[in-house]
């Protein structure tokens, strides 16, 4: 890659860019808040699948932990880390569509928030970089990218490996080097006792995450749907000789089972940026146009209310962080905090909501598995096990149970946990939007 005065004004622009706009304009939410809580649980020493809950492979929280290492216990750290991994996507892209990136510019930046789907993007731009390039062992490093996309989120990692082994000419060296990584994180699992509970996690726990989740059958669900045909129609056209194609195809995977607007942008990304690189008549080009900005208004019209609150606390993770809720609200959380750390004294503390992550972080509390329990992240039938655990300790020891009420409408805590406390535990009192339960 050509590395100019240009291309370094763009990329310290669009640093620039993607840092200001996700971290103070755009509001937090919780999938924020969990992906820097593992990142954070990893600085401090703890494993894992052992020591807390994750669905995917860990690469993307490793490093991110590295960067909270470097730069400090903020949020921003993170999201450092997601304003160099755009600014490299925007370079990449440039290089190969030109002007055309500006296209997907703005689809790109709306996503471009810290998590590891986002890192996935990252790494497919790397891979189709090298995959087009005159490298001398580019088969080999395409490999290792595709192992590191599994090390980020298996199913991806898995199903590029498909393409990539049907059209490697170095099949066996290939797959050594995507082995290797793999094996190496195994050998980290094993030395560190967690090897089962991540296979229980990210493998087993994949059936109740399935069929728990999903919005199939939506307007979205079509719109996948219709990319999925065009792809295999072509493919099919073309007798398989299209590789990018395949591998869009195959990163597909990504929209799988929500089928929600996030993730179903994250999956149209390679698509579009696959559909730039090739002729397109000037109607097709307008459609596209159209559809990418509408797509991105609604997004922005949908992030939040004219409600937020900026948290000053200079002790606070989310320092100078935007929350899309009044200051209300978050003085009631700061009070829920204070109450479990009141209690804390006496009792052990399980917080039954989906801001479980959020008040151990503002409380600077040990995170375990048990403070994500929202269905299908507890591994195959982990409700049962969760339950059985928690009562098997509870009937030992004294144990408290905050229920987020306002989610028993929405259900994600799961029901299974929650009715166990609703039917074995006594009501004690209720403490703002939270139904306080003892033993």
């Amino acid at each position: 890659m050509r590395f100019n005065r240009k291309i370094f004004i763009m990329f310290i622009m669009c640093f620039i860019v993607s840092f200001l706009l996700n971290y103070f304009v755009i509001g937090s939410d919780m999938d924020e808040v969990w992906n820097y809580g593992f990142s954070y649980n990893i600085s401090k020493g703890l494993v894992p699948y052992k020591d807390f809950n994750m669905i995917v492979t860990p690469l993307f929280s490793f490093i991110s932990s590295f960067f909270i290492l470097i730069f400090g216990n903020y949020l921003y750290s993170l999201h450092i880390l997601s304003a160099l991994c755009f600014s490299i996507i925007f370079i990449i892209g440039y290089e190969r569509i030109q002007n055309k990136i500006f296209i997907l510019y703005p689809v790109i930046l709306l996503v471009s928030y810290p998590s590891y789907n986002f890192f996935c993007i990252f790494l497919y731009f790397v891979l189709i970089y090298f995959m087009n390039s005159k490298f001398k062992y580019r088969d080999l490093l395409c490999f290792f990218i595709v192992s590191l996309m599994f090390l980020t989120k298996q199913t991806i990692g898995i199903c590029l490996l498909i393409p990539l082994i049907f059209y490697s000419k170095s099949r066996i060296k290939g797959f050594i080097c995507f082995i290797t990584p793999i094996i190496l994180f195994f050998l980290y699992l094993v030395v560190n006792h967690s090897f089962y509970q991540f296979f229980d996690y990210c493998f087993l726990g994949m059936f109740d995450f399935t069929g728990g989740n999903g919005e199939f059958f939506s307007l979205l669900f079509f719109v996948e749907l219709i990319i999925v045909v065009y792809c295999l129609y072509k493919l099919i056209k073309s007798k398989f000789s299209d590789r990018e194609l395949f591998f869009v195809l195959m990163f597909q995977i990504m929209s799988v089972p929500l089928f929600d607007l996030q993730h179903i942008f994250f999956s149209v990304i390679p698509f579009l940026y696959y559909l730039f690189n090739n002729r397109m008549s000037r109607n097709q080009f307008i459609i596209i146009l159209i559809l990418l900005y509408f797509l991105s208004i609604f997004i922005i019209v949908n992030s939040g209310d004219n409600k937020y609150y900026l948290v000053e606390d200079k002790n606070s993770f989310l320092y100078c962080r935007r929350l899309y809720i009044d200051k209300k609200t978050y003085k009631s959380y700061l009070n829920i905090i204070d109450y479990i750390l009141e209690k804390s004294n006496k009792y052990k503390i399980y917080i039954l909501s989906s801001n479980a992550y959020l008040f151990r972080l503002l409380s600077n509390q040990d995170i375990t598995k048990y403070d994500l329990v929202n269905k299908g992240n507890m591994g195959y039938k982990g409700s049962y096990k969760y339950v059985s655990e928690i009562n098997d300790y509870c009937s030992k020891n004294k144990c408290m149970f905050l229920l987020n009420n306002a989610e028993f409408v929405i259900n994600q805590t799961d029901a299974v946990i929650t009715k166990n406390i609703l039917d074995n535990y006594q009501k004690k009192e209720e403490i703002k939007y939270f139904s306080v339960y003892v033993n």
